[in-house]
């Protein structure tokens, strides 16, 4: 297990938004309008990092995700809210 300086952004308009990196939940702040943020210093994670995500907003809004590891954009993904407003997705990153 190593501890990797870890960065969630998520860009968007949201009702729920449930991001969760190698089981634990990550508490996004706002840092500006639509774009919220988590910075951990050292995050340990043991051999592929496991990104489970849960988010509800307007239906078709846009939304998007990034992951960095030590300041290296490691994991990227956006979209629009479906007609029922849900996006789930999960994902086993290489670090």
């Amino acid at each position: 297990m190593e501890n990797y300086k870890t960065e969630v952004i998520l860009t968007g308009e949201f009702t729920t938004i449930d991001v969760f990196l190698e089981g634990t939940e990550v508490p996004l702040s706002e840092t500006e309008s639509n774009t919220y943020y988590k910075e951990y210093p050292a995050f340990a994670i043991e051999g592929l990092l496991d990104l489970n995500v849960r988010l509800k907003g307007w239906t078709g809004m846009s939304w998007s995700l990034k992951i960095k590891i030590r300041d290296k954009e490691v994991y990227s993904r956006s979209g629009v809210f479906d007609i029922k407003g849900f996006v789930t997705f999960t994902a086993s990153i290489q670090v």
